[in-house]
């Protein structure tokens, strides 16, 4: 079986020619990738220079599952009445205990 693309100037993709042909588009298509991926971390590394936050908005503070948390409700009932889930409640009470003991 033989591939033919009739957008290059050689039609048939088994012989040689198109085999280089094939891999020199390859080559610039890894080239492309390699390249959009480290102006994407230049960028990146200029925005937090910046002061800039990357990625999604934090739903919630730890500030605010620590007060939750020492008003009584247990990690399934503040993650309920968050909409988080109970690995976010004990992460971010376990952060915001940290901040209160450097305090």
């Amino acid at each position: 079986m033989s591939v033919h693309c009739l957008d290059l100037p050689t039609k048939d993709l088994s012989t040689s020619e198109g085999k280089l042909m094939l891999a020199m588009f390859a080559a610039f298509a890894a080239f492309e990738k390699d390249r959009i991926r480290e102006r994407t971390i230049e960028g990146q590394a200029r925005a937090k220079a910046q002061g800039k936050t990357i990625g999604r908005p934090a739903k919630v503070s730890p500030e605010k599952v620590s007060e939750l948390r020492q008003s009584g409700l247990s990690i399934s009932s503040t993650a309920k009445k968050l909409g988080v889930s109970e690995a976010t409640v004990k992460r971010l009470y376990a952060k915001a205990k940290k901040q209160t003991q450097k305090s």
